[in-house]
């Protein structure tokens, strides 16, 4: 049963939809395709990503390839209530709620987790975190990709100075950032793996050990992607389908 606001909200987010999906033709091509070839026929999918309307058309195109879909918002800020309730008045599992508590927001990423997923799409990599240490008799079950090797926790307590920044390219092992710790030393943060800084906190934030601080995007031919918003939302919606359906396929 999924976890919403108000399921009376439906017609709204519905609206949202739709008007997404008549200015989409490439995802709507995309969902006719699927619905003929059903790539994802039999595959759970736990997907966490800012909830709203285009967000929600790429979960009903995945909907259409077969896949079971479960969804959670990777930020209670912008979860849009009205979209999450027309995605579960039309069958999907729905676990996201604007404005919810940080408990509450792990409990919907629990629930996300708990069906045994075999693909993640992670928007910030709450969920992979979570595998990785509280559901790892489950990841086994999980087609491989990057996963807990683009997102960066904190390995110590103190505060955290940037190095490099957002749209940089980075090598791996390079020092990105420092954390320095109450005695006055500095722990310097290294990538995990090449590729593009995707996200990456603000210097003077303090952080506490396995706080997420970075996020490395190991497709460095998408780096004029980086900046516009239509161009974030192109590369992701395009590269989420292309490298699912090439580990689905393979």
């Amino acid at each position: 049963m999924s976890i919403i606001k108000d399921i009376s909200l439906a017609p709204s987010g519905e609206m949202k939809i739709n008007w997404v999906e008549r200015n989409m033709p490439v995802l709507r091509g995309i969902g006719r395709r699927f619905a003929d070839e059903k790539p994802f026929k039999g595959l759970k999918v736990a997907l966490s990503v800012h909830l709203e309307a285009k967000t929600a058309y790429l979960c009903r195109v995945m909907e259409l390839g077969g896949a079971e879909m479960y969804v959670t918002g990777s930020n209670p800020l912008s979860t849009q209530d009205d979209v999450a309730a027309a995605l579960a008045a039309g069958g999907m599992n729905v676990f996201a709620e604007y404005g919810c508590t940080e408990k509450q927001y792990e409990d919907c990423l629990r629930e996300v987790l708990k069906v045994g997923p075999n693909i993640i799409i992670d928007d910030g990599g709450d969920l992979v975190h979570l595998m990785h240490t509280k559901y790892t008799d489950l990841i086994p079950g999980v087609i491989g990709g990057y996963g807990a090797e683009r997102v960066i926790h904190a390995q110590a307590a103190g505060v955290f100075i940037n190095v490099r920044k957002i749209g940089d390219l980075v090598e791996k092992d390079e020092t990105i950032a420092t954390i320095r710790t109450p005695d006055g030393a500095e722990t310097p943060v290294t990538a995990q793996i090449p590729g593009i800084l995707r996200g990456l906190l603000r210097s003077g934030y303090p952080v506490t050990p396995g706080f997420k601080i970075a996020d490395i995007d190991p497709r460095r031919e998408e780096l004029s992607n980086c900046f516009l918003i239509s161009d974030k939302s192109r590369c992701i919606a395009g590269s989420v389908l292309e490298l699912v359906c090439a580990q689905v396929w393979q």
